[in-house]
C-alpha cells in the first residue's frame, strides 16, 4: 500500500534517533527545519500464539532489556518481559499483574486485558497482534525527549484505545500487508519460506503522544517502534504502512550491523560529492520523492546520513515490488535503471536484505 507521491513530497521528515543515538530513527512533522535528519520511522512474519510466545513462570523482576541485534531466532518472551513491554509507564505494578495473570490459561491475553481496560475492540486487535506477530501494543513512558534543534519535547504514554484505536488497527493491518507482501514476493520468485534475514514481526510497539507537538511521528531502535498517535505523518492506512516500512528497515539495518553504513556509504558519498544539495542534480539519484521544506530530497538532505538514503531505498523497493505483484506498470522507471550509482546501491541492498529477489523488468 503506497501513499501518493504528492502527499509524501509535501512532508518534511526528521530522523531523530539516528541523530541522537546513531542507530535509531524518528519521523517528524512538515514544519521541521531543513537542517534536520529524516524519518524514522527500526523480521519475516510468523504466526505465534500468545501462550506459545509467553512463558508463564516470571523471572525475579520485570525489567526492559534491549533486544539482540543479531538474526538469531527471537527467544520466547517471559511473562515478565511482556509485562515490561506493555506497562513501561507503570513498572511498580508489575508484581501484582504477574500474580494476577500467571495462572491464567492465556497469561498474555490477561495482561492485555489489564492494559486495555476501556475498549474491548482495541483489546481484540492487540490480542491478534500478539498472537500472530508476537508484537505487543504497549505504551511509551512519560519523559522529556531532547529533540536537538527542535527543543525539548514532552512524550506521554497513550494506550491506543477509544479515539486512538484507529492507529492500532492501522498498525495491525500494516503487519498483515507486510506478511502478505513478503510471502507473495517469495512465491513469485520461486522461493519457499520467509526472507531468512529480514523481520517484520517480533517488534514491540510503544504508543505515545507528544505534548503540543506532532513530532516525531515514529522512532525505532532495538526491535522497538515508538508510534505517536498525534504524528503528522500517520493520517491514513497507506501513510502508516510506508512509515512503518521505513522504520522496520532501520531495525533490520541495525541488526545487519549497520550494513548501509558499511556498504552503501561509498555510493552515497559519490552522489553527494557530485551534486551537493542541488535538487535538480540529485533528482535522478533520489530513491523517493520526499522533500525537506526549504531543503532538498530527504535522502540527501544535509544532516542526514546514508541510513536515511537506505531507508528511502527500502520504501522504493516496497513500492516497485508491490506494483509487480499487482501486475501494474511502475509509476516511474525502476530505480536500478537510473544512473550507475543507483544500480550499484540497489544490487547491494537487495542481495543483503531481500535474498536477491527483484521482480522488476531488466533495464533497457
Amino acid at each position: 500500500m503506497n501513499r501518493p507521491s504528492s502527499s509524501i513530497a509535501a512532508e518534511a521528515f526528521v530522523h531523530v534517533a539516528c541523530v541522537l543515538l546513531l542507530s535509531g530513527c524518528g519521523r517528524s512533522e512538515p514544519g521541521d527545519a531543513p537542517s534536520a535528519a529524516r524519518p524514522g520511522t527500526l523480521h519475516a512474519p510468523s504466526a505465534v500464539t500468545a501462550s506459545a510466545s509467553v512463558t508463564a513462570a516470571p523471572p525475579p523482576a520485570a525489567t526492559t532489556t534491549a533486544a539482540p541485534t543479531s538474526f538469531a531466532e527471537p527467544t520466547p518472551r517471559t511473562l515478565a518481559a511482556l509485562d515490561a513491554a506493555l506497562f513501561l509507564d507503570a513498572p511498580a505494578g508489575s508484581a501484582d499483574r504477574l500474580r494476577t495473570c500467571a495462572a491464567e490459561a492465556n497469561p498474555g491475553h490477561c495482561l492485555l486485558g489489564l492494559r486495555f481496560t476501556r475498549d474491548p475492540a482495541a483489546r481484540a486487535i492487540a490480542e491478534d497482534m500478539l498472537d500472530r506477530f508476537d508484537s505487543p501494543a504497549g505504551v511509551e513512558r512519560d519523559h522529556i525527549m531532547d529533540g536537538g534543534y527542535r527543543g525539548m519535547i514532552h512524550i506521554l504514554p497513550r494506550t491506543p484505545e477509544g479515539t486512538n484505536r484507529t492507529h492500532l488497527a492501522w498498525v495491525r493491518q500494516t503487519l498483515d500487508v507486510f506478511a502478505t507482501f513478503f510471502r507473495d514476493l517469495r512465491a513469485a520468485a520461486g522461493r519457499a519460506g520467509p526472507f531468512p534475514r529480514y523481520r517484520t514481526s517480533h517488534i514491540d510497539f510503544r504508543f505515545m503522544e507528544s505534548e503540543n507537538r506532532t513530532t516525531p511521528s515514529a522512532d525505532a531502535l532495538d526491535w522497538r517502534i515508538g508510534y505517536n498517535v498525534k504524528g503528522s505523518l500517520l493520517k491514513s492506512q497507506d501513510a502508516v504502512t510506508e512509515t512503518l516500512f521505513h522504520e522496520i528497515f532501520h531495525l533490520n539495518d541495525q541488526a545487519h550491523d549497520d550494513y548501509s553504513v558499511k556498504k552503501l556509504t561509498d555510493v552515497f558519498e559519490q552522489v553527494r560529492r557530485k551534486c551537493g544539495a542541488r535538487t535538480a542534480c540529485l533528482a535522478p539519484y533520489a530513491p523517493g520523492d520526499t522533500m525537506v521544506r526549504g531543503g532538498t530530497y530527504y535522502a540527501f538532505q544535509p544532516g542526514n546520513d546514508v541510513r536515511e538514503y537506505a531507508a528511502e531505498l527500502a520504501v522504493r523497493y516496497f513500492r516497485e515490488q508491490s506494483a509487480m505483484l499487482a501486475k501494474k506498470a511502475l509509476a516511474k522507471p525502476a530505480f536500478k535503471c537510473g544512473p550507475q550509482e543507483n544500480a550499484m546501491a540497489f544490487r547491494l541492498f537487495v542481495d543483503e536484505f531481500f535474498d536477491g529477489v527483484d521482480r522488476t523488468p531488466a533495464c533497457p
